[in-house]
């Protein structure tokens, strides 16, 4: 159970309720990341934008490779629920969670992340090097940072506000 009071979506009016009714349409459901910030309807609907905004765009490392960032992110930083609901999504994407890299873009990518989570202030231009002699791309390299910098993010507001894995989380990793 979370550290602050939150409103379940059966409980949702207004504009959490729409809210709400726009993740679960194209979620599944509403993840309990999104519900702990229910005292803010507005975050909670900025968050979700940026989330899909980072994860879902077209172009850059592509989805598979960014939820294998999450996973990497999350479980550096000891984020269970985290790294469930982006396990989950990197196996329904054909990656393995808990697998090594399927090459050189894959061991540098989980590198960096690994990094840039417990050493944020040790990179520097050598990293961004190190991704581009791997065959990452400036954008690619830009997504990875963005990626990897917003569930560092994510796992801190987990981790502060007591956000448990919910039943059935599965169906919000779609």
């Amino acid at each position: 159970m979370a550290y602050v009071r939150t409103i379940p979506p059966a409980e949702a009016a207004g504009a959490l309720r729409l809210v709400y009714d726009r993740i679960a349409e194209e979620r599944g459901g509403v993840a309990a990341i999104h519900q702990v910030a229910s005292l803010r309807p507005d975050l909670v609907g900025a968050h979700f934008r940026f989330y899909k905004s980072l994860m879902f765009a077209e172009g850059g490392l592509g989805r598979r490779l960014r939820e294998r960032i999450a996973v990497a992110v999350s479980a550096a930083n000891g984020c269970r629920y985290c790294e469930a609901h982006h396990g989950e999504a990197l196996c329904r994407l054909g990656g393995a969670p808990a697998g090594p890299p399927a090459d050189a873009r894959e061991a540098a990518l989980d590198a960096f992340a690994r990094k840039l989570t417990q050493e944020p202030t040790a990179c520097g231009a050598a990293d961004i090097e190190a991704l581009r002699a791997a065959g990452l791309t400036d954008p690619e390299i830009v997504d990875a940072v963005f990626v990897a910098s917003y569930f560092n993010l994510a796992n801190r507001v987990v981790s502060a506000l007591g956000v448990e894995l919910e039943p059935g989380y599965t169906e919000t990793c779609r």
